[in-house]
């Protein structure tokens, strides 16, 4: 049976990343999560800025678990120093918490009477933990990491009952020929109750050496097999080299799911490029009802 994974985006500083590393492990010993870490992301793609990644990356994901550790030092008035988190991973928390809510927000703060946590974060699940023995940490995250599973499992079945389940899959195909320069109908299809969509995509040319799919915003797109960027055409995912090979060989393809798309018309459009310059194109029509 397929079960549905929630992605669950995780953040610290870079001093905490081996705390971080411990949650990860204990997560993904759940059949039903899948982690999304920072650590894994790599560079954030070009032109773009760290909170512009940020908000990509608060539509990717269902739920988020920060580390705060004792990295800084910070003095209020009339307050001896006291030491505080990374200003970026407190900001973080409180962004996911924002997009996401109060019940789908997790984090991890030390156990230390003088640390300095905002108040705006009291009455979010949170969990202490001790930094001065780290064979033990496992003694902590596993409890709480099996809290958090218990948390989402919660908020996962209030959905369902409210009538927000998966609803079906749209997948568009798209196959481009090999008399160079020659450009697609387009292709108009209606669908009502849409979440899912792919585009696969097939390519007789080997001297295309970039692929991408424009895609109108108006269809909130929550999770996306790859990260988009943007150009003077639009907004757009672009293939990675294994991705285009696969296409190349017939089996590749584009995939993403939708939260709550907008009723009415909505384009996406394939491009093949060979060098900097179009050679082929796909445009798709869908109708939202």
């Amino acid at each position: 049976m397929h079960l549905h994974k929630h992605r669950v985006f995780l953040g610290s500083s870079s001093e905490s990343k081996w705390f971080a590393r411990e949650i990860e492990g204990a997560l993904q010993d759940f059949d039903t999560i899948e982690v999304v870490a920072w650590y894994h992301f790599g560079n954030w793609p070009p032109s773009s800025s760290t909170l512009e990644s940020l908000e990509a990356t608060l539509r990717e994901i269902d739920f988020a678990v920060l580390v705060l550790s004792n990295d800084d030092w910070t003095q209020s008035r009339n307050d001896l120093s006291r030491p505080a988190p990374r200003d970026n991973v407190v900001f973080e928390l409180g962004l996911f918490m924002g997009r996401l809510g109060r019940d789908r927000a997790f984090f991890f703060f030390p156990a230390m009477p003088e640390f300095k946590l905002p108040s705006d974060l009291f009455g979010i699940t949170a969990f202490p933990y001790k930094l001065d023995d780290r064979e033990k940490v496992q003694n902590i995250v596993s409890p709480a990491c099996t809290k958090i599973v218990k948390q989402i499992e919660k908020v996962a079945r209030r959905q369902r009952a409210q009538g927000m389940q998966v609803r079906p899959k749209l997948e568009l195909k798209a196959r481009f020929p090999n008399d160079h320069g020659r450009t697609e109908d387009q292709h108009h299809l209606s669908a009502t109750g849409i979440s899912i969509i792919k585009v696969r995509v097939s390519i007789d040319d080997d001297a295309v050496n970039d692929l991408r799919m424009y895609f109108d915003p108006r269809l909130n797109i929550r999770k996306a097999t790859w990260t988009y960027a943007e150009d003077s055409r639009g907004r757009y995912f672009w293939a990675s080299n294994t991705q285009l090979d696969n296409m190349k060989n017939g089996d590749g393809f584009f995939g993403f799911d939708l939260d709550h798309p907008r009723t009415g018309r909505h384009e996406l459009e394939v491009v093949a490029l060979v060098g900097e310059q179009p050679r082929y194109e796909k445009r798709f029509i869908v109708n939202i009802d």
